[in-house]
């Protein structure tokens, strides 16, 4: 079992329960699943285009698990 299956599983079995709450900010699983399989999209698209291209990440925020999810997701490595 990878964070992929586990983002898909924790998707579709608590759907509105909180995946992270950083700060001020809840995201629920689905909200978090939604946005990390669309931005692994985006990555895979992404390379296509600019091969040999490096995103920078920045840490202690949503975006960032959300970011471990979507390159699990596209295969990615980071």
């Amino acid at each position: 079992m990878n964070l992929r299956d586990i983002t898909l599983r924790n998707a579709r079995c608590y759907p509105s329960r909180p995946a992270v709450i950083f700060e001020n900010r809840r995201v629920t699983h689905a909200e978090f699943a939604a946005r990390a399989f669309r931005l692994g999209n985006g990555l895979v698209c992404a390379r296509a285009a600019a091969a040999g291209a490096r995103p920078v990440l920045a840490p202690n925020c949503v975006e960032y698990l959300e970011i471990f999810a979507a390159c699990e997701s596209a295969n990615l490595t980071i």
